[in-house]
């Protein structure tokens, strides 16, 4: 049997506490996003964690804090 879509009636799904924000939404070429989807098939790395690395490693390397915990 299907599940029951929420709708009128049906109370809102809970809300969690520690809530998260949408920080990028990223536009590119399919060239680019072909490019950034071989990376995460080749290194088994979500393209989120391939991003965070990498704001991770150019902010060390221009003398800048690193990024607080998630």
């Amino acid at each position: 049997m299907a599940k029951a879509k929420r709708g009128a009636g049906r109370p809102p799904l809970p809300v969690k506490e520690a809530s998260r924000e949408t920080i990028v939404n990223m536009k590119g070429s399919p060239e680019y996003a072909a490019w950034l989807e071989g990376l995460h098939r080749k290194t088994h790395i979500s393209k989120v964690q391939i991003v965070r690395l990498a704001l991770q490693e150019w902010s060390a390397k221009n003398g800048h804090s690193a990024p607080p915990e998630i």
